[in-house]
């Protein structure tokens, strides 16, 4: 009898827990249908600009502009080309979030979500604005969530806090959705190539071999590999920056000049390729005579492998030189052997 009874002491207790768990589990179903931006999907496509801030001020500001987007550069009111793909993935899945699970509405606790104000000059939090003219969508994003998909956010006028169902992938700078690379060409859209300052060389692309051929290529000698050339064509084409600079004329009198390129594309686009330094800091400046792009107007700065990569001479294509075991014995009876 007492065996029995403690089985269904056992069960009752079983039971009476399972009841406190189901109250005190967070209910899902009642945020499952309800999105972020209720409204936001049927007019995303008239979506005109996308701002995000956090402490320390504007991060990234993008405007549409006929079917381009253009971001701010800094604060020199200057347009750049956007990544686009990044761009709509941020409004597509800003449209498609949802609220899930009510979070603190205490505002001492939003600081533990990465959720405080922005005005607040320690927080986390950055504030995406997006905008139709005059009327805007805004969200706090958060710190993302320590197990499975999501990230906190909270909405500016309000104290209650939320966990989204999606990640929310955010510029790290205010250059990281910018266009990248620096130009729109790949190595099969170039023509020539050809260094014009005191170790000067050029490379023209032959059709016939769908290579790359070098015009000063000395006798005997050959290339190191099939396709270095091409590689080094397709780096220059490649390469990327890590900042935008506005420059002005003091900034520009202060670089010196290390390695200058001609190149012509397929559709005779001719343009200038500077490689600079300054304190150690290397830039690159683009210019031409006819045609205007936007990547003509910046100084790039970039890394000093990037920099290296296009500082080539023409014994940095070339096998290196070997000499067969006949030329030394001919070098070594000219020079004076000693008879038997």
């Amino acid at each position: 009898m007492n065996k029995q009874l403690s089985v269904l002491s056992l069960l009752l207790l079983i039971a009476i827990g399972v009841g406190v768990w189901i109250l005190q589990k967070p209910s899902y179903s009642e945020f499952e249908s309800e999105l972020l931006f209720a409204d936001l999907s049927s007019v995303a496509a008239d979506v005109d600009s996308v701002m995000i801030e956090n402490s320390s001020g504007t991060l990234f500001k993008a405007v549409k502009s006929e079917d381009t987007w253009l971001a701010e550069l800094g604060y020199t009111g200057q347009l750049y080309p956007v990544d686009k793909r990044k761009l709509a993935n941020l409004i597509n899945t800003l449209m498609q979030a949802k609220l899930i699970e009510a979070k603190t509405k205490l505002k001492q606790n939003h600081g533990r979500l990465g959720l405080q104000g922005i005005n607040q000059e320690d927080s986390l939090a950055r504030l995406v604005t997006i905008a139709i003219g005059t009327k805007t969508w805004q969200v706090l994003i958060g710190n993302q969530v320590n197990l499975g998909e999501g990230n906190y956010v909270r909405l500016p006028n309000e104290n209650q806090s939320w966990r989204l169902d999606k990640n929310i992938n955010l510029p790290i700078d205010q250059f990281s959705w910018f266009k990248h690379p620096i130009l729109p060409y790949k190595s099969e859209d170039i023509v020539s190539v050809s260094r014009v300052d005191k170790h000067n060389w050029s490379m023209l692309y032959n059709d016939d071999i769908a290579e790359f051929t070098l015009e000063q290529l000395p006798d005997g000698r050959t290339l190191q590999y099939d396709g270095v050339l091409t590689g080094f064509v397709s780096s220059l084409t490649n390469i990327d920056y890590q900042e935008i600079i506005s420059a002005d004329e003091y900034f520009i009198q202060s670089l010196e000049r290390e390695t200058e390129l001609n190149l012509v594309t397929k559709q005779n686009v001719q343009f200038k390729l500077i490689v600079s330094k300054a304190k150690d800091i290397y830039y690159l400046n683009f210019s031409s005579d006819n045609a205007q792009e936007y990547w003509q107007n910046y100084y790039y700065q970039v890394s000093t492998f990037s920099a290296q990569q296009l500082n080539k001479q023409v014994e940095d294509f070339l096998a290196e030189v070997t000499q067969s075991i006949d030329d030394n014995v001919d070098a070594f009876v000219e020079e004076g052997a000693p008879e038997n």
